[in-house]
């Protein structure tokens, strides 16, 4: 059901009914639905016009029978009183009937099929992220920065392991848009790479620290889980907390939590795995946040995992919606293909004189380039005996120090791609004094890549 009112419920239930009908007050504000007491139980029934279909709204015996229950529906056949206006509190306004969706979604063939309430949005760093301001008249780009040992990964998505991704000139935008309507969609690609009973790391928040938020997602240990600040809850939304879906390593998972007041509910991969009543509330309570994605404002846990797919809406969004838009992502996620991965040992024989921070200019990220006589392999085949490996030298603007630590003569142990095999390089900064430049070129993934002084490759 749609369009009803705030509060509504949105549901379709089949049930054998025994009650009896106050059939002399109808809903007819809107020519589809008509509404009457269900005397026995105290509640009302919303029954759609020439289908036989029907649901109700309340709790048997919530209904004050003395009272018109649920609020003072219109008489006769569409001409009589609209629904009455609800009062508005000083810092939200109630939605318009505008604010809530249609039955009919038109949906275009592209991501995202319907951009009506998009506030923010972000593909990929590949992509302009462009959202058209129809009261400007003029696009607005949606920006923002890796911080600490975030980059990107070769699908120019946000690889957070390590970092996070700091979004610029959104905030009061988007605190403005859902507290004129009280409802949000959030909207993401979500590719975890650690799973851990003790695990609890924000992944994408709306808040200025720990304890106070507007809206976060959170892995869980293998669980998504979901705080909304409402009227109704605390001041960060975990009392109650949502558990959305159980989620493995390494898996790309589209996922949609849509929120109207006492309505949420989470698509995954286009399809529903959670919903409720219980959750109620609007966003009266809502206060400047900070939106960040990779973990929390003032928080210490970063959360490790690419983020891409990325769209926050202040509206509700359909069942048809969320399948529309997992299906046009699934397309690019299914054409992806794994790259080479080689584990070896090589002998650093050459090295890049470490640059100053000053020559990275306008930069935030380098890459520093030394050689190496592999010695043997431990996983795959480069099939060379001399190679060029390109390390990251700075992220974030904060050196990574143990590249500077790196003695020639010395054997490391080298996780390596082909750096051809990482289009996102191609825009990074690279510093290179090596005298052959025609050998086989890596790209260094290993792991555990520290700044500050704590190594990113282990010594042999």
């Amino acid at each position: 059901m749609t369009a009803i009112r705030p509060g509504g419920v949105d549901g379709w239930l089949q049930w054998k009914y025994d009650g009896t009908f106050d059939n002399h007050r109808w809903s007819s504000n809107d020519p589809r639905f008509i509404v009457c007491e269900d005397e026995k139980y105290k509640r009302m029934v919303v029954m759609e016009f020439g289908t036989g279909k029907a649901t109700h709204m309340g709790k048997k015996g919530e209904g004050d029978p003395e009272k018109n229950m649920y609020g003072d529906f219109t008489v006769g056949n569409g001409k009589g009183k609209p629904w009455p206006k609800q009062e508005e509190s000083p810092t939200s306004k109630a939605p318009t009937e505008s604010a809530w969706p249609s039955k009919m979604v038109v949906l275009a063939n592209t991501w995202p099929g319907n951009v009506d309430g998009l506030i923010f949005l972000w593909e990929n760093r590949r992509k302009p992220n462009e959202i058209f301001d129809d009261e400007a008249q003029t696009p607005r780009y949606c920006n923002g920065r890796l911080r600490g040992l975030a980059k990107f990964d070769r699908y120019h998505a946000m690889d957070l392991t390590g970092g996070t991704f700091e979004v610029q000139g959104i905030d009061q935008m988007l605190l403005e848009a859902c507290l004129r309507t009280n409802q949000l969609a959030l909207e993401a690609v979500v590719t975890t790479e650690t799973i851990s009973p003790e695990l609890t790391c924000p992944i994408i928040t709306f808040s200025s620290e720990q304890g106070s938020g507007n809206f976060t997602l959170v892995q869980k240990g293998d669980n998504l889980v979901f705080h909304l600040r409402t009227a109704k809850t605390d001041a960060d939304g975990t009392k109650p907390e949502t558990t959305l879906y159980r989620i493995d390593a390494g898996q790309p998972n589209h996922i949609v939590v849509a929120y109207r007041p006492g309505r949420p509910v989470c698509y995954v991969n286009g399809k529903r795995v959670f919903s409720t009543v219980d959750m109620v509330g609007n966003f009266s309570n809502w206060s400047a946040q900070r939106l960040l994605f990779g973990g929390e404002w003032g928080g210490k846990q970063d959360w490790a995992g690419q983020l891409e797919g990325i769209a926050i809406y202040n509206r509700f969004l359909s069942p048809e919606e969320a399948k529309h838009n997992y299906a046009h992502y699934a397309k690019r996620l299914k054409a992806r293909q794994p790259v080479a991965r080689f584990v070896v040992r090589a002998r650093l024989r050459e090295k890049t004189q470490m640059p100053t921070i000053a020559k990275l200019q306008e930069y935030v990220r380098a890459l520093v380039v030394h050689t190496y006589d592999a010695q043997n392999a431990l996983k795959g085949d480069p099939d060379s005996g001399r190679i060029l490996v390109a390390h990251w030298v700075f992220l974030d603007r904060q050196p990574v120090l143990s590249i500077d630590e790196k003695r020639v003569g010395q054997l490391y142990r080298l996780e390596l791609e082909r750096f051809d095999d990482n289009p996102q390089l191609e825009s990074e900064m690279q510093f290179n004094d090596c005298q052959e430049f025609d050998l086989p070129f890596f790209y260094d993934v290993s792991p555990d890549q520290k700044t500050e002084g704590q190594k990113s490759a282990t010594k042999l």
